[in-house]
Formats: structure tokens, C-alpha cells, sequence
């Protein structure tokens, strides 16, 4: 069980408190807070709820009425607006000290500090030691008329979320928001492994093809390099096996063609010789020839008569005879002009002759000229050769030699099995945290305890509502959502009673939540302060019941409670002890 005490809230320049600090020591019992306000006469605006807002700004940082920060440090002052708190939790005594111009947060653990690196830091760890956040403190340790909304007017999913968390319950929400986070990390990370594997065997396939690639290409060399080793001693073979014909044979061979060739090449200049005259002899009766034509061609530019004695030629016997003298030369030329183009002709044909057969010839010669090379070079090829065969015989063994460097299969392969073994432990923790979501979820194992829990709420919430003669009773089912029966038994809604039988409802439902909290969390809080709880809708007779409950708790629990009010029929003999407050000229103090 973990016993919050409060001892002594201590107050400077935060809202209605000024320069002078107001310092309220906690006391046991049922106690009154009450005051006037001197600047207008009246039991309002004295400076009240300073006192409960003081004290829920230590703790969270923030205030019930959401009061923008600047208007927090009282108003007539420039800044130093300060707030302590001390409780003891069980053995141990703490103290808050918060503050604003400048924004400071102190925790202090039996006189030592433990105050961690940043405000939030420390908040987180003032929430963890009261173990209440800010709605279970609203809702279990302070009733406010004017400034909360009551617990059953709250809308669904809010009174959800705070009964989960008196109940301890959010500590599943955040389970299960840990597991969700952990399980995308690790689905992150799972989808990296994936990626990473598709990698590796990708990068296996190329290594593979790469191998594949380098054997093949292996295998052509090889049998390229074979290809050319048969060649060379098929050659060297064949050198080998050659019918040799002896040098002097072949010399002959080429005395003989060379003197053919000479013949041809005599026999060429002769026909030259021949033709030559046939050409000059052509070209002569040409010029004859076209003599002939120039000459008759000259008696056909005169005309048909005679241009001395004006007759048609026909009638002069001379000119007739001498055109016809011109005609028979004409023919006789032609004649004599074909023949020799046909002599030149087969002349000419049997210099085309002779130049083939000299081709032929010197063709032959050449061929011969190159065996007679060859065998002149015939033991240089033949050595050339065994090199050659040497050397691609050693090119062979190399290559045969050549292998591809496994290396970066076998690594790859082992990164594949590595990888292959983390995605299936990933996998295995995925489902394992599959399993945790529901487990955690609403239909898991946080269903189980509400059940288990719902009927001691049910009992000890009628247990109140009955003690406080409210009209009504009321039932939570496993998710949290309330049917009310009024005394007919009737299913009713909070809102059909009336403000007096509704405030009931609430001081039941605190005094519930107070004791599950206690019960279920083993966090007891001997403090609780209730704003305003008399000077609206409660009769006498209902402040009584109110009155005699709260008793009986202090006495039970050792608690502190304080009743904030203005209400001046509030008969101070009822109370333990009254705090008494007074406002003047805008401050407020603390009178005896």
C-alpha cells in the first residue's frame, strides 16, 4: 500500500495570493475553508479555490480552470510566483517546488534532489510516484461544483478513460501501444531483412550467371585453343607429307615458262611491228578516203549547175566524168579502207591472244617462283610451326588452370542462411506480439479484470448512493457504461434528478472511486477537498449524510478533508477545524 499524506501546501503570488506567503498546514478531520473578501463585502472571490488549484498546479503544471499562464502570477506582482508542496509517501518525505518568471520545477526526496533534466521529465516522475495522473486527481481526490464537469455528466469515453486509469487499466493501453510500437519496429524491420534478403539473391543470381559466364566462356577458349593446335599440326603434317619436288626441276620449269614468256613477248612486238604499218597504211587511204569526200562534197555546196556557164552538171561532159571519177575512188577507198580495218583487227586480236597466254604464263611463273619459295622456306615454317604448337599447348594448360573465385557465393550464401535465420526469429517475435496485442487488447486479458472487478464498483457505489439516501442505484457493466434504476426501478439518466440528488451521485461515486483506488492500485490519499460542496443544491438533511460520511472516513483512514465554501449557515462546529480567509485591496491572506 502506498500512503500519500499531504503535510503543508505553501503559496507566493499565484493567483489571489500575493507577496506574503500563505502557508496551509493539513490537518485530520473535516475542515472549512471560508473567508470574506474585504474589497467588496462578500464570502465570493476571496481566494478559495487558490488554495485547490495551488496545489494541482505543483503537481501537473497546469490548473483546473485552464488559466493561461500569465495570468497565474498574481497580478500586482512582477514574477517570483511560487507554489511548495510536502507530502510523505510512506516512510519517505518529498516536497514540490514549482515556479513561474522563471519556469522552474524542484523535487526533493528526503532532503535530497532528485529533480530530473527537464520539467516534463519530472512531472512524469511526480505522476509516477502519487500514481494518479491528472483526471483520477480530479475525479478521486477534488470535487469542484463550478469548475469539473461531475464524473456522470462526462461524456462516454471520458469517464472510460478514467476509470482506467483508477483502475489501474491504462497501464494495458499502454501495453498494447508498446507492443503495436514494438511489433512495426520489428515489421520494419522485417520488411528490411526482406529487402535485404531479395538483395543477396539477387546479387547470388548474378554471381551464379557470373560463374556460368566465366565456365563457358572457359570451355570455348579451351576448345578454341584446341582447334588451332589440330590446325597447326595438321599443317606441319601436311608440310611433312608433301611430294618435295627438287629445286632444279622447278628451276626448269621456270627457265622454260620465262622463255615462253620471252617467245610471247617477241611475238608481241612483231604484231606491234605489223600493225603499226596496217595502221599507217589505214590511216592513209582514210585520208585518201576523205579526200575523195571533200571533193564531191564541194560540187554538191555549188549546187546543180555550173557557175560559169550556168548548166545543169548532167549536161557537162567533163564535170560528170570527174564526179563520176570521184564516186568509183570513193568505192574502191571504202574498200581498200575495211580491209585494213580488218587487218588491224586480227592484228589486234592476236595481241589479245598473246597477252592472255603471257598471263597464264607469268601467272605459272609466279606460282612456281613461290614453290620455289615455299621450299626455300619450307624447315622455317616447319619450326614456326612446333612453336606455334609449343605456345598454344601452353595457352591450353592456363586456361585449364583458370577458375572462378567462389568467394562472393560462398559470403553471399552465408548472409542469405544468416538472414534467412533473423527473419525467422523476427517472425517468431512478430507472432508472439501478435498474440501480446490481443492479450492486452479490449478483449483480452483487460476484459477478465473488469469483470472481476465490476461487482465490488457496483457494491461499494450503492453502498454510498444508499449511505447518502440518493434516489437512485446505479450498475456498471464490463465496459464501463452505467445504467441508473431510480427507486421504482426504473431505468433513469442522471440527468432526471435533481441538482441536489445528482450531487449525491457524485459524492457517491468519489467516495467509490477514492476507496477502488485505494483497493485496486494500493495508492491511499489521506487528502481530498471538495469546492463548494454546500452552497448549492444540497438540502441540510443531504449535508448531514455528507457530513457524517466524511466523518467516518477520517476517522477510518486518517484523512484530511477540506470543505470549500461561502456558505454562511455552515455551522462551524461540524467541522474540525475552519480555515478562515479574507481578500484586501486584491490579496489574500490567512487570518485566525
Amino acid at each position: 500500500m502506498n500512503s500519500i499524506k499531504f503535510k503543508k501546501v505553501s503559496i507566493k503570488n499565484f493567483l489571489s495570493v500575493g507577496d506574503e506567503e500563505l502557508i496551509l498546514t493539513f490537518k485530520d478531520g473535516v475542515n472549512l475553508i471560508t473567508g470574506e473578501n474585504k474589497d467588496n463585502e462578500s464570502r465570493n472571490g476571496v481566494g478559495k479555490t487558490t488554495i485547490l488549484e495551488s496545489i494541482y498546479w505543483c503537481l501537473f503544471g497546469n490548473t483546473i480552470r485552464d488559466i493561461k499562464k500569465d495570468k497565474i502570477i498574481h497580478n500586482q506582482s512582477k514574477g517570483n510566483c511560487k507554489v511548495s508542496l510536502n507530502f510523505n509517501l510512506n516512510e519517505d518525505e518529498y516536497k514540490i517546488t514549482r515556479s513561474l518568471e522563471p519556469s522552474k520545477l524542484f523535487l526533493i526526496k528526503n532532503n535530497q534532489d532528485i529533480t530530473l533534466s527537464t520539467i516534463p521529465k519530472t512531472e512524469e516522475l511526480i505522476r509516477e510516484l502519487i500514481n494518479a495522473n491528472e483526471e483520477v486527481f480530479q475525479n478521486a481526490v477534488i470535487m469542484t461544483a463550478n469548475n469539473t464537469i461531475p464524473f456522470m455528466a462526462q461524456k462516454k469515453i471520458d469517464k472510460r478513460k478514467f476509470i482506467e486509469g483508477i483502475l489501474n487499466l491504462s497501464i494495458f493501453g499502454e501495453m498494447l501501444l508498446k507492443i503495436r510500437s514494438d511489433y512495426n519496429d520489428l515489421k520494419k524491420e522485417n520488411d528490411l531483412k526482406g529487402k535485404d534478403l531479395l538483395n543477396f539473391q539477387k546479387n547470388l543470381e548474378i554471381f551464379v550467371k557470373q560463374k556460368e559466364k566465366f565456365e563457358k566462356d572457359k570451355k570455348e577458349k579451351i576448345e578454341r585453343i584446341k582447334e588451332k593446335i589440330i590446325d597447326c599440326e595438321k599443317k606441319l603434317e601436311d608440310f611433312k607429307n608433301k611430294n618435295n619436288l627438287e629445286v632444279k626441276d622447278i628451276e626448269e620449269n621456270i627457265k622454260n615458262l620465262e622463255e615462253e614468256i620471252g617467245k610471247i613477248e617477241k611475238g608481241i612486238k612483231t604484231i606491234y611491228s605489223n600493225l603499226k604499218d596496217k595502221i599507217e597504211n589505214k590511216n592513209k587511204i582514210k585520208f585518201s578516203l576523205d579526200n575523195y569526200i571533200k571533193n564531191k562534197n564541194a560540187f554538191s555546196k555549188k549546187g546543180s549547175k555550173c557557175p560559169t556557164c550556168h548548166r545543169e552538171y548532167d549536161d557537162v561532159d567533163h564535170i560528170k566524168k570527174e564526179l563520176k571519177d570521184l564516186e568509183d575512188k570513193i568505192t574502191s577507198s571504202q574498200k581498200e579502207y575495211d580491209s585494213a580495218v580488218f587487218l588491224e583487227k586480227k592484228e589486234t586480236d592476236k595481241i589479245d591472244n598473246l597477252n592472255k597466254a603471257l598471263e597464264i604464263k607469268n601467272k605459272s611463273l609466279k606460282d612456281k617462283m613461290k614453290e620455289l619459295n615455299d621450299l626455300s622456306l619450307h624447315e622455317e615454317k616447319v619450326k614456326n610451326l612446333k612453336e606455334r604448337i609449343e605456345e598454344e599447348q601452353k595457352e591450353l594448360q592456363s586456361a585449364e588452370k583458370e577458375s572462378f573465385d567462389n568467394q562472393n557465393i560462398a559470403e553471399t550464401q552465408k548472409k542469405i542462411q544468416k538472414i534467412e535465420k533473423e527473419i525467422s526469429e523476427l517472425q517468431k517475435k512478430l507472432l508472439i506480439l501478435e498474440n501480446c496485442k490481443f492479450i492486452v487488447s479490449e478483449e483480452g486479458v483487460k476484459t477478465f479484470i473488469i469483470k472481476k472487478i465490476i461487482t465490488l464498483l457496483n457494491s461499494q457505489l450503492n453502498y454510498y448512493l444508499k449511505a447518502l439516501d440518493a434516489p437512485c442505484t446505479c450498475e456498471f457493466n464490463e465496459f464501463f457504461e452505467e445504467t441508473i434504476y431510480n427507486l421504482e426501478g426504473k431505468e433513469s439518466s442522471y440527468f432526471n434528478f435533481s441538482g441536489g440528488e445528482r450531487k449525491r451521485i457524485d459524492i457517491a461515486i468519489l467516495f467509490m472511486f477514492q476507496d477502488i483506488l485505494k483497493l485496486q492500485t494500493g495508492t491511499h490519499f489521506n487528502f481530498s477537498i471538495y469546492d463548494e460542496l454546500f452552497d448549492s443544491a444540497l438540502d441540510e438533511k443531504g449535508i448531514a449524510k455528507i457530513l457524517d460520511l466524511l466523518k467516518e472516513r477520517t476517522q477510518k483512514y486518517s484523512e484530511s478533508v477540506y470543505i470549500i465554501s461561502h456558505n454562511k449557515s455552515a455551522s462551524l462546529e461540524n467541522f474540525d477545524d475552519v480555515i478562515k480567509l479574507q481578500k484586501i485591496k486584491g490579496k489574500t491572506f490567512m487570518i485566525s
